[in-house]
């Protein structure tokens, strides 16, 4: 179903009433997943792995990946899958105590495993031959260094190989990749990392390309459930923006949502433009169309233990990666610049852009967890 829009010329609709959609008790959150799966802040990095080293039993856990993915998960595709989840477990826990100039190495291989076994889970085919990176070190070495010359490049991928960056790209937010080709600049990309949102500014002195959201929940009344947001009027107004500008000011997020009155003054709040039908379990049925106008809104979600939960894409761009492809092309530049060019990662030490090594890599490695075993789970799976 889609709203009608307001009678009245320039002003907004009222919005709803509602309240949170429940299914057995259980508050629906907004994300990939309907239900939530919170983990305690005191977690160890071992403990945080226990969803996924369950999927990885023969018997229970390929039983409930089929469930959940579909019969085409083969037991060859599990046993591929169990050992990239291995692989990137060991990646994951050996980069914990790494200097921050030599981790970014370590966590690319726990992001490039953890991206095959999400691909085997929504397609085994894409991993069952080759598969590529996807990007190749586009950096351009001038006489004097700076950071600006870091760039990423997409890469061409042959036949019947697969690319891990462009496939996670095109099966998470709004489902874009760059063609081949194009280069990328790090510095360019920094301001869409979601994990460190709320150190950017000081760091660089520029905001970023993400506005910290209030609240993000699915509603529902009288058999319809929608989707309804909340951003702080005084962040909007710091960031240049004001309520009803918003959602022309970022592209996606106004392609799903509008504007709507509010009793509430000290908030803007915003509806989805679309509704679904609720009703006890139907809601269940239907969560993949509303995750999936979740996903086109490209609301940037930290499910880790720092930052802000919920942040919306202020670009009035339409061509944009998601927040997993953003970090895996990241990632994998930092990992080329320790291994090829690591004067070039000492000289970082005394620049602006050191945070990345020593705040993001760690914040990115939790949140990407997080993110992928959401999807591959299904269900949101957040810390504290």
């Amino acid at each position: 179903m889609v709203r009608k829009q307001a009678s009245k010329l320039g002003a907004p609709p009222r919005g709803r009433e509602g309240h949170q959609a429940s299914n057995a008790g259980r508050i629906v959150c907004a994300g990939v997943g309907p239900i939530e799966q919170r983990l305690s802040s005191r977690t160890s990095p071992y403990e945080l792995w226990t969803p996924l080293r369950l999927v990885k039993t023969d018997d229970v856990g390929r039983a409930r990946l089929k469930a959940l993915h579909g019969p085409v998960l083969d037991e060859l595709a599990h046993r591929r899958l169990g050992a990239y989840l291995t692989q990137a477990e060991t990646f994951y826990l050996s980069a914990q105590d790494m200097h921050p100039e030599s981790r970014p190495l370590v966590a690319y291989y726990f992001v490039l495993n953890l991206t095959k076994a999400f691909l085997t889970c929504v397609d085994p085919q894409l991993t069952a031959g080759k598969v590529t990176h996807g990007l190749s070190d586009g950096f351009q070495k001038m006489e004097r260094y700076w950071f600006k010359h870091e760039q990423t490049k997409v890469s061409d991928c042959r036949r019947g190989w697969t690319s891990a960056f462009r496939e996670l790209a095109l099966r998470t937010g709004a489902g874009f990749c760059h063609p081949p080709q194009t280069l990328l600049p790090i510095n360019k990309l920094a301001p869409y990392l979601v994990e460190t949102a709320d150190l950017f500014e000081a760091a660089v002195g520029l905001p970023p390309k993400l506005v910290p959201l209030e609240s993000v929940q699915v509603r529902s009344l009288e058999g319809e459930t929608w989707l309804r947001v909340a951003a702080r009027r005084a962040e909007l107004r710091r960031r240049g923006l004001g309520p009803a500008s918003f959602p022309r000011k970022a592209n996606h997020f106004g392609s799903v949502f509008q504007h709507v009155a509010s009793d509430v003054t000290t908030v803007a709040c915003y509806e989805s433009k679309r509704s679904w039908p609720y009703g006890g379990k139907q809601i269940l049925l239907q969560y993949p169309a509303l995750a999936r106008e979740f996903e086109n809104a490209l609301i940037h979600l930290n499910r880790g233990s720092e930052g802000r939960r919920y942040l919306a894409v202020a670009s009035e761009r339409s061509d944009l990666l998601s927040q997993e492809a953003v970090c895996f092309a990241v990632m994998h530049h930092l990992s080329n610049m320790v291994r090829y060019r690591p004067e070039q990662v000492a000289k970082l030490a005394s620049q602006k852009w050191y945070f990345l090594l020593t705040s993001w890599v760690p914040r990115a490695m939790e949140n990407f967890y997080l993110a992928l075993a959401s999807r591959i789970l299904k269900e949101e799976i957040r810390i504290g």
